[in-house]
This record gives structure tokens, sequence and C-alpha cells, in this order.
């Protein structure tokens, strides 16, 4: 783990900036990027217009234009995204104690934030089960400023293979999150 870009660690311990939930004001510093990074996401241009898109029902065999909105982040459909499971060696019981959430302030919105482990069984022929805990969010404000905050959730969840996920009802309120973060801590040694 070591070297490795891994932020169940837990970073040293301690801290905090503030109750579960309190979102942090960004520092006013505009970081430095690629300028590929804005050509290859549709650059200026990419936010202003919308999206026709020709498709084909595989099931009534019909052909529809779909209409692709890229400034209206209000999905009409309940979703959810997996995040990629944290790079931990195989075998390791990862303690997670905090998620960490950074959103951009479309407007309000509601969605669950969690993790999914696995437990495996102490009898190696049974197979073990995966556990779940998630927390409620209601985040952003009725002024849309379009800046990045962070809240955290605090949670505990022990097992192997942790997996950060949001879920979100239909039209929910627009959202945009752009990172989620586990911080936590990994055993030293295998379980196997």
């Amino acid at each position: 783990m070591a070297g490795a870009r891994n932020s169940l660690d837990g970073g040293g311990g301690g801290g905090g900036s503030g109750a579960p939930g309190t979102p942090t004001k960004p520092s006013g510093k505009v970081p430095g990027g690629s300028p590929g990074l804005l050509t290859s996401t549709g650059g200026l241009f990419g936010l202003g217009g919308q999206l026709l898109i020709p498709y084909r029902d595989l099931i009534t065999n019909r052909f529809y234009i779909a209409l692709i909105n890229p400034s209206d982040f209000n999905s009409e459909e309940e979703s959810t995204y997996f995040f990629p499971q944290e790079d931990v060696q195989p075998g390791r019981v990862v303690n997670v104690h905090k998620l960490e959430i950074e959103y951009r302030n479309l407007g309000v919105c509601s969605f669950s934030c969690g993790v999914i482990v696995y437990v495996p069984n102490k009898n190696p022929q049974q197979p073990g089960v995966y556990k779940t805990k998630s927390v409620n969010f209601k985040i952003g404000s009725d002024k849309a400023d379009n800046l990045l905050y962070t809240v955290f959730a605090n949670l505990v969840i022990s097992g192997m293979r942790p997996q950060a996920f949001i879920h979100r009802e239909a039209n929910a309120g627009p959202m945009s999150v752009t990172r989620v973060m586990m911080v936590g801590n990994a055993d030293e040694k295998d379980l196997m």
C-alpha cells in the first residue's frame, strides 16, 4: 500500500472539518488543468447546445430520435452508480469510517451514498455475504452557484473489497458529484 494512492489509510487520524453534512467552501484558488480536457469534454461549446441522437428500440424494432440536454443534471429515472473498488491487497479486511463527497452546487438534490463490502463466511466451504451501509443526503441550495462543496458522511462498515455507490430517485434534483472518497484503514495481515 505504500506509495499507492489509497484513501483507506486514514491520513494520520483526527482532524475533520465541521459537523457531518456541513459544506465547506472552496479556497477560491483555481487549479491548473489540462487544455486537452476542455476540448475532450465538449469544450465551451458543449454546454450551450442540445444533441439529437437517432437510435433503434431492439424490442419493437422502431426508430426514435433522443434529445440530450447537457445542461440538465436532474435525471428523470432512478439510478445507481458504483464507483471502482478500492485497490486493497486481496484478503485484507477494510474498516471504512467516513465518506467524503465533493459535489458541484447546481441546486437542491436528494440522494443516498454508501459502501458495499464482502464479508467471508468462517466456514470456507460456505459463501460469504455482502453488507451495505448508506446515508441519505440533501445537498445544494436554492441559489445554484456552481461552486464545489464537500460534505462528510459518518458510517462504519468492515469487510473486504469496499466499493462506494450513489443511489438517487427519479427527479430528485440536479446532481453533479465530482468525487467520493472512503476514509478508514486496512488490516496489516491477511485473513486467509
